[in-house]
């Protein structure tokens, strides 16, 4: 439990806190920062209360039970919880930006469908996902991070448009 008054959740947080299966973040959070649940492999619910007035959560759209970290108007993906019972998820039309370790770790994940709507995929976006085996980047991604797809060991298929100019090492 994150107590009441908390105003920043910095980066890397909570990297590696493998005990980590929820979180209920506070209305008074303000800021969060770069992967801040990377490493988190049993975390499966990352809630925002409904007062916070930077942050939300929705549900998956399969089961209503894993929760799903977003920028308030939806536009920035922050964190996905790692130990998801869905095997697919579809990324919101409202999503341009899929933060930094944001799907890490993933290991029951094998689809991911990225909406027309994202431009910038961040850095170790899909580390990890080790049942990820096919991925179409849309026309409108121009930038790939450095370490996006490391450690995707199913991964056989990954189609990048010409749209990519900027595209980080160690895919």
């Amino acid at each position: 439990e994150l107590p009441v008054g908390l105003r920043k959740i910095g980066k890397s947080a909570f990297k590696n806190c493998k005990s980590l299966t929820s979180v209920l973040i506070p209305s008074t959070v303000i800021s969060i920062s770069d992967a801040p649940f990377r490493g988190c492999e049993n975390m499966k619910s990352i809630q925002v209360e409904p007062k916070n007035m930077h942050y939300k959560s929705e549900p998956n759209k399969r089961d209503g039970k894993d929760y799903v970290l977003f920028n308030k108007n939806k536009s920035v993906l922050i964190a996905y919880p790692a130990n998801s019972r869905e095997v697919q998820y579809d990324i919101p039309d409202s999503v341009t930006e899929v933060s930094d370790w944001a799907f890490c770790d993933c290991k029951k994940l094998n689809r991911i469908t990225i909406p027309d709507s994202v431009y910038e995929i961040g850095e170790g976006t899909f580390c990890n996902c080790i049942l990820l085996d096919e991925v179409e980047i849309p026309d409108s991604v121009v930038k790939i991070d450095d370490c996006a797809f490391r450690g995707c060991s199913s991964l056989e298929k990954v189609i990048i448009p010409s749209s990519v100019v900027d595209l980080g090492w160690g895919l």
